[in-house]
């Protein structure tokens, strides 16, 4: 839920579309899903893990953690292939 749920509730409840139990409810269960999100994201990682724990899901978890290491890394070059150009480069870069 979001803010704009809020706004919407107000104007069901002004014009007596929903009985209030059910707003109650509602306005209920919409602030503890904004109260619980901010630590459902945090252990996100943890949670897709439970559920599918499979090579293709831990392969892409390694590179995303690869990914957010080297997004802070200043002068560096990516070389992709390391056949005899691309050994050639990594030699000159060196």
């Amino acid at each position: 839920a979001g803010e704009f749920g809020f706004v919407l509730l107000n104007l069901a409840g002004g014009t007596k579309l929903i009985d209030p139990f059910i707003i109650q409810v509602v306005l209920a269960s919409m602030v503890l899903s904004m109260l619980l999100a901010p630590f459902i994201i945090a252990k996100s990682d943890q949670i897709v893990l439970k559920f599918s724990n499979n090579e293709w899901m831990m392969q892409s978890l390694a590179l995303t953690k690869i990914a957010s290491r080297t997004m802070s890394t200043n002068k560096h070059v990516i070389v992709c292939g390391f056949g005899r150009s691309g050994q050639s480069l990594a030699t000159l870069l060196a």
